[in-house]
């Protein structure tokens, strides 16, 4: 999936008058003090020393991976104007029909994206699981007043609708990865985020969940994002997918391309303390 991230020319200017503001003025009127001795200076110096980010086997896991499917309160559903009734499998049936017309998927025809955060929710849950959940799709990630996303943001929704209904659901994706299936060209996508990227858009989300994690840390874990992801509903003991966002998700059961996701699994936290500490 194209990378949600693109620079804003509007946020490069505002960021080269910050960097140009004014530097604070020395101040001459101090009193003269003496220079202390080459020995005094030695003695004094203090000693760089290099912050280690605790690892999981040292204090509790800086990052507990969850399930991007958030719980949906009476007033998430009332915001959304879904009303669905009957067997589950009416129901199952109503929430896939009401995404199919409230939901837009965020990438036109041509590849270009709609929003800056189209890939938001994929792609910091293959890294961050749960630190973006359908909450956030349905509130923030907004296109003309319209909710917006990829095929995650329509399967964590849809299992967050299900679950208020009282309906077991959980998301599966494929098993090949998104430029497995498109062939990618790799001089136009780089798994990869630059500093300005970083700074205005992953970096405040991490900083509201207290991860120090840096750019050089994100980017050493960042890979092309699994080719698509669906919800599945249990009717009647059977797992039936409800899939509003493709077309083709029956064929990818007639070929076994099936995998039921482990979020716990889909945690680099431990690898980017890693790439921190070495």
């Amino acid at each position: 999936m194209k990378k949600f991230f693109i620079a804003i020319v509007v946020i490069g200017v505002i960021f080269s008058l910050i960097s140009c503001a004014n530097q604070p003025v020395e101040n001459t009127s101090q009193d003269k003090v003496s220079t202390p001795s080459h020995e005094e200076v030695e003695t004094e110096m203090p000693i760089a020393t290099k912050e280690i980010v605790p690892t999981a086997t040292e204090t509790e896991k800086l990052w507990q991976a969850s399930s991007p499917i958030a719980e949906f309160t009476d007033e998430d559903i009332e915001y959304l104007g879904i009303e669905c009734s009957g067997s589950d499998l009416e129901i199952a049936g109503c929430i896939k029909e009401w995404e199919e017309k409230n939901i837009l998927f965020c990438v036109t025809p041509s590849g270009e994206d709609l929003t800056l955060t189209c890939s938001a929710l994929v792609e910091t849950n293959e890294i961050l699981p749960g630190i973006l959940t359908s909450k956030d799709v349905i509130y923030n990630q907004l296109y003309d007043g319209q909710i917006n996303g990829l095929c995650l943001d329509y399967a964590a929704t849809y299992c967050s609708i299900a679950e208020y209904y009282g309906i077991e659901c959980r998301i599966v994706r494929s098993d090949t990865k998104f430029c497995e299936e498109v062939k990618c060209d790799p001089d136009e996508i780089e798994p990869s985020y630059d500093q300005l990227t970083f700074n205005f858009f992953i970096k405040p989300i991490l900083d509201r969940n207290n991860l120090p994690f840096t750019l050089e840390a994100i980017n050493s874990v960042t890979e092309d994002t699994w080719a698509h992801y669906w919800a599945e509903v249990l009717i009647d003991g059977e797992w039936e997918f409800m899939d509003a966002s493709a077309q083709d998700t029956a064929q990818r059961y007639a070929r076994n391309g099936v995998v039921v996701v482990d979020w716990s699994d889909m945690d680099k936290s431990d690898e980017m303390i890693a790439f921190m500490n070495q």
